[in-house]
């Protein structure tokens, strides 16, 4: 009796096509799918990733989205375990990464820009709104990052003294206010310029200047109150002012290179309104 041969795996054979298309030609060539499912290789050692990659792609859209999602969701796609998930994470931590050590390459005007750009490289792809404020030493170089507020609304809870307590912590000469905008578009909001004033005020009482608002797009980009002109000294030179705009026009005019947009800064606006006193 001939001795029935067995039927290879339809996949086998496709990964080293896959690979060598990849080391000959580069990514260029390549359909997002198809790099999806070479990224996944490494994830998935023994199984067929092709089906896979094209099931990330219609949950999240894009190939953008699939790295950018958060890790729980991933996880409960069939077929994604806890390491694949980890693996496509730390996938878009290797892009902040890399990011961020290329701002840490350059030579900057400041110091304070310098930290501007290092934190608008961490902010890429960040899904969710977050509140800063990052503590600086009287060489404008950070020495502490206290997160005052993370996700919807209904989480933003803020206590006045937790918030001192913090800075005790790590008493820094100077604070930067640094919040998100998971839009795209880093337009200060009216919600923007109120909470800047408002925190200005509570670091004030314990002679803390606030330097600056960082505001980022998640793209590594920013604005900055201070560059802007929405943050000034005073008469004297002795603390800073937050010098609001008359018009939205002149705030376009501040910030000529992105596009109008008032939604941003609820979180902020938030933050305020829940102060305990």
């Amino acid at each position: 009796m001939p001795e029935k041969k067995l039927e290879r795996p339809a996949h086998e054979g496709h990964r080293a096509r896959l690979k060598r298309k990849y080391s000959k030609y580069g990514a260029e060539v390549l359909e997002e799918h198809e790099f999806l499912e070479l990224l996944l290789f490494y994830a998935i050692p023994y199984r067929d990733t092709n089906e896979l990659a094209h099931r990330l792609l219609h949950r999240f859209g894009s190939f953008s989205n699939v790295l950018k999602a958060d890790r729980c969701d991933i996880e409960s796609l069939p077929g994604m375990g806890p390491s694949a998930a980890l693996y496509l994470q730390a996938l878009m931590d290797c892009v902040r990464t890399y990011l961020r050590s290329q701002s840490d390459d350059r030579v900057y005007s400041s110091p304070l820009k310098a930290v501007s750009s290092q934190l608008a490289a961490e902010s890429v792809g960040r899904e969710v709104e977050s509140v800063q404020l990052v503590g600086l030493n009287r060489n404008k170089k950070v020495i502490s990052r206290y997160l005052l507020a993370r996700g919807g609304i209904s989480s933003v809870r803020l206590n006045r003294s937790a918030l001192y307590q913090s800075l005790r912590n790590c008493w820094p000469a100077y604070a930067v206010l640094v919040h998100n905008h998971p839009s795209g578009i880093a337009l200060p909001s009216n919600a923007d310029f109120l909470a800047t004033t408002q925190i200005m005020s509570l670091l004030k009482d314990v002679n803390i200047p606030l330097l600056d608002h960082i505001i980022l797009d998640g793209k590594n980009d920013y604005i900055s109150f201070a560059d802007s002109n929405f943050l000034q000294k005073n008469m004297s030179g002795t603390s800073y002012v937050v010098v609001p705009p008359q018009s939205q026009m002149e705030i376009e005019l501040s910030v000529s290179h992105y596009e109008p947009n008032l939604d941003g800064g609820t979180l902020l606006c938030d933050i305020i309104d829940n102060f305990e006193k």
